[in-house]
């Protein structure tokens, strides 16, 4: 399926029989929905960088600052099973030429080491990563934002009060915040989420040289101490 194939879905769940959503307000729907169903998803990459001096490893070209996060490192690439190195074993260190990952174990000066970290989806009419079988999910998230746009409009409508021959917009607003909510706990039932649970879209760990021998990381929540 493709990106039109998640817009007529979108059209679909949140129609109105009076003021559907305008392309832009179901793109811009679209978008955050991506966002969304890519943190609770994200994608799994994979890029082989060569380690000159085998203590680090160039940053992932593909890397999404805010977003990605590290997950293993294997070394070398290719082999079944493959070998990682362990979570402690690297980190990360914010140099002058930017971010490397650091190596606390060298490896051979020239050797090919595999970063695996993730990545958002793609919706675009370039690129299209949204697996077929969450589609409904992340459609039915989409179209949540759309439907709470309509109960905002209706639900602030005074004209009711005036005209006693109007449509209840009170009433109307009250409907579409319902199916707005529906539709949400509809994303979460598909994708078997926990309604309470707080993920952060991407994660790096940072290493600190200075504390190389004893093992100290710095987190994204703060230090810990390794033993």
């Amino acid at each position: 399926m493709t990106l039109a194939a998640l817009e007529q879905l979108v059209e679909g769940l949140a129609r109105d029989p009076d003021q559907g959503p305008t392309p832009e307000d179901r793109d811009a729907a679209i978008e955050l929905a991506r966002l969304r169903y890519s943190s609770d998803r994200p994608r799994r990459l994979a890029e082989d960088l060569v380690s000159v001096d085998g203590r680090q490893v160039p940053w992932p070209a593909s890397f999404e600052t805010g977003f990605s996060r590290l997950i293993d490192l294997e070394v070398p690439p290719g082999e079944a099973p493959p070998r990682m190195i362990e979570r402690g074993g690297w980190g990360v260190f914010p140099g002058v030429a930017g971010e490397r990952v650091v190596l606390l174990s060298t490896v051979q000066p020239g050797a090919m080491v595999r970063v695996h970290f993730t990545a958002s989806h793609r919706a675009d009419p370039t690129a299209f990563t949204l697996p077929v079988k969450d589609l409904e999910a992340v459609a039915a998230w989409a179209a949540a934002h759309l439907l709470d746009r309509l109960a905002a409009a209706f639900t602030g409508d005074r004209e009711s009060t005036i005209r006693s021959d109007s449509v209840d917009h009170q009433a109307k607003g009250r409907d579409y915040a319902a199916r707005a909510a529906a539709l949400r706990r509809h994303y979460l039932d598909l994708l078997g989420l926990d309604p309470k649970r707080n993920q952060a879209a991407g994660v790096v760990v940072d290493f600190d040289l200075d504390a190389a021998d004893g093992g100290r990381f710095l987190t994204h929540a703060g230090r810990r101490t390794e033993p």
